[in-house]
């Protein structure tokens, strides 16, 4: 199978199980029948450009719930209230990295302003939390409990990452570890939407455990990918450089004192041209250091391939989260 028909398995997996979960989210936002004036505008502008964003979050919610043998109809709800937790937390992250475009079309922050684009975020985040608590209502109170915490604490976890990176914004001595915890407390959304499918489909604590360690391997694992993808995107590396910390492998490749010398004085103007940022990235995915960076994130992913073979019965779930890791896998090997 080549890289294409593998990305669009990857899409229907996606799709097919996170659309209706979308669709609700995007339902609350849309369907409100309170008005905030610019704020709601603001909100719903936002919201209508999800139809054209892959649902990956809802669908491993789904997944999870579908892998201990319960009914994914039960993570709609809860899922749409998640996926507004985390849309609200976009827009923020918006504002704070003034970034103005996104998926080619002007984000909620450029088009209406850092003030409404913030209004709106709380807007939806207001929305959230009132659906979630509507949603939890009639789960039995140790499921309600539950949830609510581990939503609670990934809230508090991505708060974390941001406050940490904004110490880090146009800064090169910034060590690896240091920013991989900020990818690792990112993880923690995928890894409590693991968690709550998981506890809604009725999953012992053991299943539920190693549901959420998936999540979380695959959100450190994504997200490295992503790193990759914004080095090599001239747009989103120029924005990273001046208002954000630079992608991970350029951090991996500055512990190079040759590659250092090189790219220092590129990165100080915090401007790059185009034929600059080709230099800068060819020299960046030579080092050693960006290798082995790859090379560590492929192993974490093969042991996690292995675990779902080993830890979950066949069935269609387990199909699915088999071919979400393939894909995975397989960009992540070509991504250098």
């Amino acid at each position: 199978m080549n890289i294409d028909s593998e990305l669009e398995a990857f899409s229907d997996v996606i799709e097919r199980n996170g659309n209706a979960i979308m669709q609700r989210a995007m339902a609350q936002v849309l369907e409100s029948r309170y008005d905030a004036g610019d704020v709601s505008l603001a909100a719903k502008y936002h919201t209508r450009f999800l139809k054209k964003v892959l649902p990956v979050f809802p669908a491993i919610l789904s997944i999870s719930c579908e892998a201990v043998c319960g009914n994914k109809e039960k993570t709609i709800g809860i899922g749409a209230a998640l996926t507004l937790f985390v849309e609200a937390s976009n827009i923020h992250d918006d504002i704070i990295d003034q970034t103005f475009d996104k998926h080619k079309r002007k984000t909620t922050f450029a088009k209406f302003g850092s003030a409404i684009a913030l209004l709106a975020g709380d807007l939806i985040l207001v929305q959230a939390a009132l659906y979630l608590a509507k949603e939890c209502e009639t789960l039995p109170n140790d499921q309600r409990s539950e949830i609510i915490d581990l939503t609670y604490k990934a809230l508090a976890e991505i708060s974390k990452s941001a406050a940490m990176e904004t110490k880090m914004q146009r800064k090169f001595n910034i060590s690896p570890p240091d920013y991989l915890e900020v990818v690792r407390l990112r993880a923690s959304v995928p890894q409590i939407h693991c968690m709550i499918g998981g506890i809604l489909g009725g999953g012992t604590k053991k299943m539920i455990s190693y549901l959420g360690k998936y999540g979380k391997i695959y959100g450190v694992v994504g997200t490295v990918i992503d790193e990759f993808m914004d080095l090599h995107d001239y747009n989103k590396f120029s924005n990273r450089l001046k208002n954000e910390c630079v992608p991970l492998p350029v951090l991996y490749s500055l512990k190079n004192a040759a590659i250092k010398e090189e790219i220092i004085p590129l990165l100080n103007k915090f401007a790059i041209s185009k034929k600059e940022h080709d230099s800068l990235v060819v020299a960046v995915l030579g080092s050693e250091e960006v290798r082995n960076l790859q090379k560590e994130t492929l192993q974490r992913l093969t042991t996690q391939i292995n675990n779902i073979e080993k830890e979950l019965v066949k069935s269609s779930a387990r199909g699915d989260l088999l071919t979400l890791n393939k894909v995975v896998e397989r960009l992540l090997c070509n991504i250098g």
